[in-house]
């Protein structure tokens, strides 16, 4: 991999754009502590311990099948010393008290998504890695999952490192966008700049293909469209 350098602030996302292995994943999974490497993640000014979460693309990969909801949220409150009693975190990322008892297999992708989201929001965390959150998701599905992102750092003030390969998605959500390239950032800029000036003929192509993809102006606050 190429110099990668970025800052992310409290309560902000820095969305990854990039397509299929550009690095963007492996970004993530460096940040999360996931994967070994020569360079460096420091945290500054971080309460609770800089304990990073991660929400990947496929909640089955990472949720224990032999727990149930609440097994799962109590683990995560407990690890991250969290203060919510689990009622309260299922209710706070619209897990109904009825699905507690069940376990991963006997839920939706949806519901299944949720329960990852709350275990990475389970306590004081600085810093949640979303890898593709909502890929796996049908459209009306998939809205309802960012607009519950963005509830939950609004309430808990995390940044967000979001990795996606849909700009739609990426521009809803990110405060700034990097740009990644066969392992290099080709780009960084805020979200609107992105779209309005691009810099990078890489990132100028993204933008047109991504466009020509959705001819019909995307209203705010609509669902996004798959790409």
């Amino acid at each position: 991999g190429k110099n990668v350098d970025f800052t992310i602030g409290r309560g902000e996302t820095l969305g990854l754009v990039g397509e299929s292995g550009s690095g963007k994943s492996t970004i993530g999974r460096i940040v999360a502590g996931l994967t070994r490497h020569d360079g460096t993640v420091s945290f500054t000014d971080v309460t609770g311990g800089p304990s990073v979460q991660m929400v990947f693309q496929n909640p089955d990969s990472s949720l224990n099948p032999r727990r149930t909801v609440r097994q799962i949220l109590s683990r995560s409150i407990r690890l991250l010393s969290g203060t919510m009693r689990v009622e309260e975190l299922a209710e706070s990322v619209g897990i109904p008290p009825g699905l507690l008892p069940r376990y991963p297999g006997q839920l939706s992708g949806g519901q299944k998504q949720r329960v990852a989201m709350a275990r990475a929001c389970a306590g004081p965390v600085p810093l949640v890695v979303c890898d593709e959150p909502t890929s796996a998701l049908d459209v009306s599905v998939q809205a309802r999952v960012l607009d519950l992102l963005i509830e939950l750092q609004e309430r808990t003030e995390a940044a967000y490192l979001f990795i996606s390969h849909d700009l739609a998605v990426v521009r809803r959500m990110s405060h700034r966008i990097g740009v990644m390239k066969q392992g290099e950032m080709v780009e960084l800029q805020a979200t609107c700049r992105i779209f309005e000036e691009p810099e990078h003929p890489y990132t100028r192509a993204l933008v047109d293909a991504a466009r020509k993809l959705r001819p019909r102006a995307q209203e705010p606050g609509a669902p996004p469209e798959p790409m």
